[in-house]
């Protein structure tokens, strides 16, 4: 099966696995089942009949609004579908048909969920931590792409390392700065980067939340007392280094350590 085969399908899956993850971001919170009743209209509750509910092109002909009520659906529906397609796709073109496209690809997820439920919620819940967590766990045994000490460490190591950084920074700043889930998250994807690629992971994605805070307080779309949820930047960092992360390691290899 040619390439572009296999891109298609990946396509397709990616779509269909985005439209079951836009159930999980809107019911898994609200304490609601995510396989009963059918999907419905977050404004008039109707049931979506099955060709209202093709992922991204529905919405198009539709424009984004309810057949039912009229009422305009988030623009959050299709954009969670199209990025979860678009990294499917992306492993492959990174990976190929190697196992990695299938280990990120379990582990992107998960995290493409809880990234979009912290957004919403500002919270990480254990229910989609714990079965990743145990996830990583099983595909370390199975395919044995890291060695459990690494799988340990990176879990364990960054869990720890960021439970301390909020501590500290709550006894300094007498606030709570960094919430428990966060940790949580870390502690489940570090099964699947291990160490010390976790930590570069966990880098890019708090220089990544530190620019957005850059902008955003210098355009005065936040104020230094907002809280902003961490989950989606520890996923951004995660995305960042699984596609480009061994180029960043060659460069600081090459660049920085090269001019010591």
């Amino acid at each position: 099966m040619g390439d572009w085969y296999v891109c298609i399908l990946l396509l397709l899956l990616g779509l269909s696995l985005g439209s079951f993850f836009n159930v999980v971001i809107y019911r898994l919170p609200r304490g609601q089942s995510i396989v009963k009743p059918r999907s419905r209209c977050p404004s008039c509750k109707k049931t979506i009949r099955w060709f209202d509910n093709i992922p991204v092109v529905s919405y198009v002909i539709l424009k984004g609004r309810c057949r039912r009520c009229g009422r305009s659906i988030s623009v959050r529906y299709p954009l969670v579908e199209i990025l979860t397609a678009l990294l499917l796709v992306g492993l492959y073109f990174k990976f190929g048909q190697a196992i990695f496209t299938l280990i990120y690809g379990v582990l992107f997820a998960f995290l493409v969920p809880i990234a979009w439920i912290d957004i919403d919620r500002q919270i990480i819940p254990d229910k989609l931590t714990i079965p990743g967590f145990i996830m990583g766990w099983v595909l370390v045994s199975a395919f044995h792409f890291l060695n459990w000490k690494s799988a340990l460490l990176g879990s364990i190591g960054t869990g720890a390392f960021l439970w301390g950084l909020g501590v500290a920074t709550k006894s300094a700043l007498k606030k709570e700065t960094l919430g428990f889930g966060d940790v949580k998250l870390l502690v489940m994807t570090g099964v699947y980067l291990g160490f010390p690629d976790m930590f570069l992971a966990l880098f890019l994605g708090a220089l990544c939340a530190t620019v957005f805070l850059f902008f955003a307080l210098c355009l005065k779309r936040l104020k230094t007392t907002d809280r902003i949820p961490f989950g989606p930047f520890i996923a951004l960092g995660i995305v960042i280094y699984v596609f480009i992360g061994d180029t960043l390691v060659h460069w600081y290899d090459r660049v920085i350590l090269g001019a010591i």
